[in-house]
């Protein structure tokens, strides 16, 4: 886990069972939009590779603000519960 990904499930968590923006993540760690995109992608493509990985389930629920246009981000309470016994 990266200083950055640590950085990012602490937003998400004291942010739960909100959102947190894009732009909101991207500052919180010092990311351009192209970094921030590759740092979640590579996020996903490490959970879709683990073993045991259940097909169709997320790390990240994700969705659009039709008003601002702009990507949101949360986690599901399974994620939360799993980063508060990880205590990051």
């Amino acid at each position: 886990l990266t200083q950055e990904t640590a950085k990012i499930l602490k937003i998400l968590l004291s942010k739960y069972p909100g959102w947190a923006s894009y732009e909101q993540l991207k500052s919180a760690i010092g990311y351009s939009s192209s970094q921030l995109a590759g740092l979640l992608g590579a996020f996903r493509k490490r959970l879709y590779a683990t073993r045991g990985y259940v097909n169709g389930t997320a790390f990240f629920d994700q969705e659009v603000d039709y008003e601002t246009g702009e990507y949101r981000y949360r986690i599901p309470e399974s994620v939360a519960v799993a980063v508060r016994r990880a205590k990051l």
